[in-house]
């Protein structure tokens, strides 16, 4: 079974098992929620939905994964030709 740390093994050169991919914890505390102006029955997307819309997608921005490698292995992954591997990689099956 391929499993996304080993898939990132794989395409890092970097053994099995030596990976691991930590989510971020809360994905509701970046989730963008409408309110209610104040002093008004209006709701900030009613309003202005641009701005709305523009901090949904700063919020989803939040949403990424920490790739964690055994000590030894830190170096080989953070060189730029192995982090933008990994993150051309992440951009696929997002």
């Amino acid at each position: 079974m391929c499993t996304l740390p080993n898939a990132i093994a794989k395409i890092t050169d970097i053994p099995e098992n030596s990976i691991l991919v930590i989510p971020i914890t809360s994905l509701e505390r970046f989730e963008a929620t409408d309110i209610r102006i104040y002093n008004s029955e209006q709701t900030l997307k009613s309003v202005y939905k641009k701005h709305f819309e523009d901090m949904a997608d700063v919020g989803y921005g939040y949403a990424n994964l920490k790739v964690c490698a055994l000590a030894k292995f830190r170096e080989k992954l953070s060189e730029e030709n192995t982090a933008q591997k990994v993150y051309e990689y992440l951009q696929t099956i997002i």
